[in-house]
């Protein structure tokens, strides 16, 4: 975990630690950075570094002292896309065949760490996470819920190699834009909310998240696929029920696909500051959800 400070103390922990079989040594890690802590996290005894033996192996400890309020769960979600199909602008829907990644890192953080504007969305240090193993969509869905699904026609856990997916095939909703038809450009948004009970945000996988050639739209050659086909990411917050202004809605979008409010309509019930989901802004969701969003 790196943290940034005007003030850098770097500081490390050790913990008491057992038996290790294989020989583990940290600092021969490139990628493994030296922790970072601002100077509340550093008490003035703590020692630079201390290194444990540990039956055949030495443990260099590279880590920040744990405090109560680390409770947030971060989970890199990537996606490929398969196929795409049946773009239906008069019904705003699209078929959509998709393979799922999830990541979990094994770290828990502090809210304050997903508070700052520096943070990027996409996720670093991948070895200091470990996939998680999906057994069927019942486990998905109390995990994880794709917005705007129509129905569906299979979600089915896979294992290619060592890389654990899911591989999901339904229709999506989406918001048409026809305003300058029959030249208008679509977003079609590919929206995953948490909906686990503990606080969890979202990273993007960059390696996990790809569109894949065999993308067929007719009248378009293959190597012309990518001039039409555009992939973002972004990672938001969401807000569920109760809501304090259930009727308090949107006037004001911002520019973009995100679909973030810029201005409510009740603006007594407007929370202000940057633009942000309507479920949070402007109806007050009593509690948020971390969100991933491809388009």
């Amino acid at each position: 975990n790196v943290e940034e400070s005007e003030e850098d103390l770097p500081c490390t922990v050790s913990t008491t630690c057992c038996s290790v079989a294989p020989r583990l040594e940290l600092s021969d890690n490139p990628r493994l950075l030296k922790s970072m802590c601002d100077q509340s996290m550093c008490p003035s005894p703590l020692p630079d570094s201390r290194d444990k033996h540990c039956g055949g192996g030495s443990l260099t400890s590279r880590t920040c002292p744990v405090t109560s309020d680390r409770n947030v769960r971060l989970m890199g979600v990537g996606i490929t896309v398969m196929n795409i199909a049946d773009v239906d602008t008069t019904r705003g829907m699209f078929y959509i065949d998709m393979n799922i990644v999830l990541y979990e890192y094994n770290e828990r953080f502090s809210p304050e760490h997903f508070s700052k504007p520096r943070r990027s969305v996409e996720c670093d240090m991948l070895e200091l996470a470990h996939p998680v193993n999906i057994t069927d969509a019942d486990e998905f869905s109390k995990m994880i819920s794709i917005v705007g699904t129509d129905r569906w026609i299979s979600m089915t856990p896979r294992l290619n190699g060592q890389v654990a997916f899911v591989n999901f095939k339904g229709n999506l909703f989406f918001r048409t834009q026809l305003l300058n038809w029959p030249f208008d450009e679509q977003d079609l948004v590919i929206s995953l909310d948490s909906t686990l009970d503990q606080p969890l945000e979202f990273c993007i996988l960059k390696e996990y998240t790809s569109l894949q050639m065999d993308i067929r739209f007719a009248g378009i050659k293959p190597e012309s696929l990518f001039n039409v086909l555009k992939l973002r990411t972004s990672v938001g917050e969401v807000c569920w029920s109760p809501f304090r202004s259930p009727d308090n809605h949107c006037k004001r979008f911002q520019a973009g696909s995100d679909n973030l409010c810029e201005e409510c309509h009740n603006s007594s019930a407007d929370l202000g500051g940057p633009a942000s989901d309507v479920s949070c802004r402007c109806m007050g969701g009593s509690r948020k959800a971390s969100g991933a969003t491809f388009t």
